[in-house]
């Protein structure tokens, strides 16, 4: 299990914001899970957009155990239930903008979206629906309050995509660099 503490800085400054965060494949899955739990540590509610399969799977249990957060499942793997949402076609980003305006409306007071793999909407759309849709839902969740945490692994992102997150975050963090045995915990 990875030590994800240096996501503190991070979560320390995104409260109402838009953050954009590079990570590593290795330290993807574990930061995102830290995240979660350091939000949930503070009362905080979330909607966990996911573009991955393994996400979406690995945190089922942990959404229905906890009402504080609710899933878009843009990978189509799990189905629609209580606080979940699945969209079918992850290119389909008018879908995805229905599915977080319906949780944003059912949801009352402030929330944090966590996207947990930008690179995967890149590959699924292209540039310039990509840097449309980010930029209408960052102004959107700037007007609301809410805070937004976009996720990326850095080698597999479009540079482009890399470019327009980077535009249109309020904060950037690249942490894919981190030597991962520096920061692992081993069990």
């Amino acid at each position: 299990m990875l030590n994800a503490t240096f996501m503190k800085e991070a979560l320390a400054t995104s409260d109402k914001k838009v953050t954009f965060v590079m990570l590593s494949q290795k330290q993807s899955k574990d930061t995102i899970e830290f995240t979660i739990n350091a939000l949930l540590s503070q009362m905080k509610k979330i909607v966990l957009v996911a573009f991955s399969k393994q996400p979406s799977d690995s945190f089922k249990q942990l959404i229905e155990q906890n009402k504080s957060i609710s899933l878009i499942d843009c990978s189509g793997t799990m189905g629609d239930s209580t606080r979940a949402l699945s969209i079918s076609n992850p290119s389909d980003l008018t879908s995805l903008q229905v599915a977080l305006d319906r949780i944003d409306n059912e949801i009352q007071g402030t929330k944090t979206i966590i996207f947990d793999s930008v690179n995967m909407m890149a590959i699924y759309n292209n540039k310039e629906d990509f840097g449309r849709f980010i930029h209408l839902l960052s102004n959107k969740m700037r007007l609301k309050e809410n805070s937004v945490i976009f996720f990326t692994t850095k080698e597999a992102t479009n540079p482009i995509a890399t470019e327009v997150m980077q535009e249109l975050a309020d904060k950037t963090y690249d942490y894919s660099n981190l030597l991962i045995d520096a920061i692992s915990v081993y069990e």
